[in-house]
């Protein structure tokens, strides 16, 4: 069964989350990119993901502001901070003191982010498929060149609804999925968000830039370095 979708208030936002389970440990699932807290549930991987993790405590999964069952209003300068407010105010709702957090992708620097900033919060970070930054720029070669995004960009919102995610994930390859999950993707698309708001955020998470969070220097940024 699907669990129960509830809201939380981040600011002027409401946030959908979910709940699955109970046991020791708080385990905070953040979801890269769209995300469809209903939807999510339509394929049996997700199921069997969610089902062995909650055999570790209590999981909780949630859609970020722009997406989902989320509000859907998307500012393009909406601040990491705002984001990891996001997962707190989540975490507040279900009267969580701490939690381990699983992130991939432009997630995995959030999850960083709260680290940093609510560290009494975190128990650890499992991040996963994750750069600095997702730009190569001036001092960080990696990523992605700024001008694939310039033509990728408009090719998303041309053909969002039909697994343009996935194949751009997969560079194309239609092979290692089977028409189930291919038709899975489609309908994540269709119902996470619109094509032109899809275009935007992957768009504005790929200018997120977590290498402050690493400093050498003093603060939280410096511990969490310590502790990765």
């Amino acid at each position: 069964m699907t669990p129960e979708v509830r809201w939380t208030r981040s600011g002027d936002v409401a946030v959908a989350y979910q709940v699955v389970g109970a046991g020791p440990r708080d385990i905070l699932i953040m979801y890269s990119g769209i995300s469809h807290l209903e939807v999510f549930w339509d394929l049996p991987e997700n199921v069997d993901n969610v089902t062995r993790l909650s055999s570790l405590g209590r999981v909780i999964l949630y859609d970020k502001r722009g997406v989902g069952l989320s509000d859907r209003t998307f500012d393009p300068d909406t601040s990491l901070e705002e984001y990891t407010d996001d997962a707190i105010a989540v975490l507040d709702a279900i009267g969580s003191s701490q939690a381990v957090l699983f992130a991939w992708l432009h997630e995995g620097v959030t999850a960083l982010a709260v680290a940093a900033r609510y560290p009494d919060r975190v128990e650890a970070v499992v991040a996963g498929e994750m750069l600095a930054t997702f730009l190569s720029q001036n001092g960080h070669p990696w990523g992605w060149d700024p001008g694939w995004w310039k033509q990728t960009a408009p090719i998303i919102e041309a053909n969002w609804g039909d697994a343009v995610l996935l194949r751009l994930l997969t560079q194309g390859a239609d092979s290692p999925f089977d028409a189930r999950v291919i038709a899975w993707w489609k309908r994540l698309e269709r119902l996470s968000v619109s094509p032109s708001s899809a275009a935007r955020i992957l768009g504005s998470t790929l200018t997120v830039d977590a290498r402050p969070l690493f400093g050498p220097g003093p603060g939280p940024g410096a511990a969490v370095a310590r502790r990765a």
